[in-house]
């Protein structure tokens, strides 16, 4: 079952050791952490089994969501450092 983080889903995901080097190996070649490329790998093929309108769909929503996340947090801020000033 996949537990809530913030906007996002934490799931966990049990891999073979000789199949889980291959993701680190490229993650390494790549310049990334292993979970960031095995997560923008999975939103890659997502478009293979997916109807691809509904992975777009889903890809606005998630933007839309983060742009409000980082909006709040410019907010936040900006909130605080007021309130420190006065």
């Amino acid at each position: 079952m996949a537990l809530k983080h913030g906007n996002k889903r934490y799931c966990q995901l049990l891999i073979d050791e000789a199949r889980y080097s291959l993701f680190e190996e490229q993650a390494e070649r790549e310049g990334k952490r292993v979970t960031g490329f095995m997560r923008d790998l999975l939103y890659e093929c997502m478009d293979l089994v997916i109807d691809a309108d509904l992975v777009r769909k889903a890809e606005e929503i998630d933007d839309a969501m983060w742009e409000r996340t980082v909006k709040n947090r410019v907010l936040g801020r900006m909130k605080s450092k007021r309130a420190k000033a006065a």
